[in-house]
């Protein structure tokens, strides 16, 4: 579980990279409040969404609406 600022993280790319690897049974969850530390997502981020990140991976991905109580 992270933020959209950390989901800029090497890291991150790492160890999703290495779960499909290994085929691990892992979900990642981003939080998307707009500002990682200050910087807006719309700036920092190059894809569309940070969802649509898991596709270069190989991975499935599906974006929630977390104001959505349904």
């Amino acid at each position: 579980f992270t933020g959209d600022g950390g989901s800029n993280q090497g890291m991150v790319f790492e160890a999703m990279n290495m779960a499909v690897v290994l085929q691990l049974p892992v979900i990642f969850v981003f939080e998307n409040n707009g500002y990682g530390e200050g910087t807006g997502a719309d700036y920092a981020v190059g894809a569309a969404s940070i969802a649509t990140r898991a596709a270069g991976f190989g991975m499935p991905a599906v974006q929630v609406d977390g104001t959505d109580f349904f």
